[in-house]
């Protein structure tokens, strides 16, 4: 916070993560496609999902944006 006058800060905060290379996200749309999922609790869930080259470019956007500049949080 003490730098917010001299550089610009923007925080980003993907969700999971999912493409090539990937074990664990995959692991999980395997399961599902074989019509199983977990469920913790009698809430609706939902899964927050992203795919990699997405969120390259969503945090190279957000980098270069005019927006960016100051302290600003964007979630992604």
């Amino acid at each position: 916070m003490s730098y917010k006058d001299k550089l610009p800060v923007t925080i980003c905060r993907a969700p999971a993560v999912y493409g090539e290379r990937d074990t664990e996200i995959f692991i999980y749309f395997q399961t599902f496609s074989k019509g199983l999922t977990t469920t913790i609790g009698f809430d609706k869930k939902e899964l927050s999902l992203i795919h990699v080259v997405e969120l390259v470019e969503g945090l190279y956007k957000a980098a270069v944006s005019e927006k960016s500049k100051g302290i600003n949080i964007f979630l992604i």
